[in-house]
């Protein structure tokens, strides 16, 4: 064999280091960082973690150990906020829009409703409620707020109406299934005489 000197001695001394307990001690600090943290830490987090005490390990590897250790970070199923009621406490409505011809309809006659969700930073939600006008397709009211509620869809309503944007006999279609009080809806669509409140698909 034809083998320096310096690496023969290097090779011996690599046998006699005891590069298990190094290993072994690593091993136990992640499955310890693991555990304490109900499982919900992955490598990004227990890398972090074993930092602010003082222990310096890449995130590769903890990476490396927890794939050796058969650990693996328990995710959060994602939350998906609901916009609509199952339960469908409120009747739906003949579809008057099948009995009408668009081409031949006034921009403010047709206005329909919906409501959804926008994801935050941080995990959190905010909802916008948005009116459109069927003829021109236009965005004629909406309202942003961090729950949703009646007052919320009402609101975009409202700022529809001030603008003029929703003309006298107008047909206010909503969702049959949105989480928002009709009843309310319809207050404001008789009391300003559009058509009665339509509830049904769209």
């Amino acid at each position: 064999m034809q083998v320096s000197p310096s690496g023969y001695y290097a090779w011996r001394k690599r046998l006699t280091k005891p590069p298990c307990l190094k290993r072994k001690k690593l091993a136990d600090l992640v499955r310890n960082c693991y555990f304490e943290n109900r499982r919900r830490y992955g490598s990004r987090r227990i890398s972090k973690a074993l930092g602010k005490t003082g222990i310096k390990i890449g995130r590769s590897k903890v990476r490396s150990v927890m794939a050796q250790e058969n650990l693996k970070a328990i995710r959060n199923k994602s939350f998906k906020p609901k916009t609509t009621d199952s339960k469908g406490t409120t009747a739906a409505a003949p579809n008057l829009l099948a009995e009408i011809n668009l081409s031949e309809c006034a921009a403010g006659k047709i206005i329909i409703g919906d409501i959804t969700y926008i994801r935050l930073r941080g995990g959190k939600f905010c909802y916008l409620a948005v009116w459109q006008d069927k003829v021109t397709r236009r965005i004629i009211g909406w309202s942003l707020g961090v729950e949703m509620t009646a007052d919320l869809v009402i609101s975009a309503l409202e700022k529809a109406v001030h603008k003029g944007l929703v003309k006298a006999g107008a047909i206010v279609r909503v969702g049959s299934r949105e989480s928002i009080r009709v009843k309310r809806i319809s207050g404001i669509v008789q009391k300003k005489r559009f058509s009665p409140i339509n509830v049904g698909k769209r």
